[in-house]
């Protein structure tokens, strides 16, 4: 590489170079999407796999700067992906390729999709969550396409969470101009509230209610309370990530322990109940 200097943030390595030389430092392989500021693309960086986000234009440099001032912040807090390059004179944001499927395609290629499966799923999305908290910021966008779910070896799962383009340092501020009806932000953001964890758990109880329409009774009473307090319109009265987190770890061993109890009486039951 060329015409590069290379920044330090909490033990990270940023490369920066001039857009002529774009072509040189990342090989692109193909367009992963597009959006209002800017395009996604997958290929290689220093040898390894990333993506390179390039803004569609210069007047998109300030949203682009914050989004590499709070990726640097996070610096792969929650899985999310690690800032390894940027252009020093156009908007462009090379990351490290986060693996996984999103909650829509892990969900339809399960064998089976039950109460269980679906905490144990959630589980790990809201502690990566509260790790991106743990460094002073909040994500803002918290849906289906910017939350990965990595399957591990032993049937878990690991979350990372992408696209920081809407992300605020806790306590900032959040332009939207869009119906707050049937929205994943939460409504105080359209009302230039400060920009607090709660809003994130207020995005997260979206993602869980939607799940939880397909079970009907068979879902956790403590669950269903949880997630009707994570959707309160008041900031001040949806529960802390901490008590999400101790919800859904409780509910996952009382449903595990009736699954035990059901495959010990019934033989022919855990493949229905798992």
């Amino acid at each position: 590489m060329t015409d590069q200097k290379t920044s330090h943030q909490e033990g990270s390595h940023l490369v920066e170079f001039e857009y002529a030389n774009f072509d040189k430092n990342f090989k692109t392989t193909r367009l992963l999407g597009s959006g209002a500021s800017g395009r996604v693309f997958l290929g290689e960086f220093s040898n390894l796999p990333a993506c390179a986000k390039v803004g569609v234009r210069h007047d998109v440099n300030n949203t682009f700067n914050r989004e590499k001032y709070n990726n640097l912040q996070v610096n792969g807090a929650g899985g999310s992906p690690v800032l390894l390059g940027s252009c020093t004179d156009y908007p462009v944001l090379i990351f490290s390729l986060c693996q996984g499927q999103t909650l829509d395609e892990v969900v339809e290629n399960l064998f089976v999709f039950s109460p269980t499966k679906s905490i144990s799923i959630f589980l790990p999305i809201a502690e990566g969550l509260a790790e991106v908290h743990s460094r002073g910021i909040i994500h803002n966008d918290i849906k289906v396409d910017n939350v990965l779910l990595e399957k591990n070896f032993d049937g878990s799962y690991t979350s990372h969470f992408i696209d920081f383009g809407l992300s605020r340092v806790e306590g900032g501020h959040l332009t939207l101009h869009s119906n707050p009806n049937d929205s994943h932000y939460a409504p105080e953001l359209f009302k230039g509230l400060p920009c607090t964890p709660a809003s994130d758990i207020y995005s997260l109880g979206v993602m869980i209610s939607d799940v939880q329409n397909c079970f009907d009774n068979l879902w956790p009473p403590g669950v269903k309370r949880l997630c009707k307090q994570m959707l309160s319109r008041n900031p001040q009265h949806r529960p802390s990530l901490s008590k999400v987190i101790e919800v859904l770890r409780e509910s996952l061993k009382e449903l595990s322990l009736e699954v035990l109890s059901s495959s010990m009486a019934d033989p022919t039951c855990h493949a229905k109940c798992v």
